[in-house]
């Protein structure tokens, strides 16, 4: 009876899973904003253009991350990211010029809340991958709580879109919050 000879196999290219999970949050980021695009359609139109082509942007993001996950694409995407967290943040607290209430805050929602968060975290994620070649014990630190911070936001957007309360008010669990302190 002859061995058979095992082919030395190759080594397994090493993944950062940090950049599957900037992926799932441009995702589901973009998940939120079909959502919105949706619930504006017969109010404004324009918002709802904004918000599917915002959307498309997001997912055209996260699927070049996963292809390639160049510096420059990741810092495109972090500022992208970055721009749109604080453009929600001016619309729920000035307000935009444009749309159907020029310079009237819009209510904070649960949707818009989680997919700015989103924002946040992709950006913190990238920032941190950027800055791995540096890696000292309180990156490494910061890299891990984003990890469970990014993993805890695709799981609340996923449920989220499933209970389809994009604009359900955050008023009554930030006053519950600021009870248990």
């Amino acid at each position: 009876m002859s061995e058979l000879a095992l082919e030395p196999q190759p080594e397994a290219a090493h993944l950062d899973d940090t950049l599957f999970l900037a992926c799932g949050l441009a995702w589901c980021a973009g998940a939120i904003d079909v959502a919105a695009a949706v619930s504006h359609f017969s109010g404004s139109a324009l918002y709802a253009v904004t918000f599917m082509g915002l959307a498309a942007a997001q997912f055209l993001l996260g699927v070049a991350i996963y292809r390639q996950a160049g510096r420059r694409l990741l810092i495109f995407g972090a500022c992208l990211s970055l721009a749109v967290a604080l453009i929600w943040i001016a619309s729920c607290t000035t307000g935009l010029p444009v749309g159907s209430s020029p310079w009237t805050a819009q209510p904070v929602g649960t949707g818009g809340f989680i997919a700015g968060a989103d924002e946040f975290a992709l950006a913190l994620i990238v920032a941190c991958q950027l800055g791995a070649g540096r890696a000292g014990a309180l990156t490494r630190g910061v890299k891990r709580v984003l990890s469970v911070a990014g993993i805890f936001l695709i799981l609340l957007s996923s449920l989220i879109l499933t209970l389809g309360s994009s604009h359900v008010s955050l008023a009554g669990p930030i006053r519950m919050l600021c009870h248990l302190g």
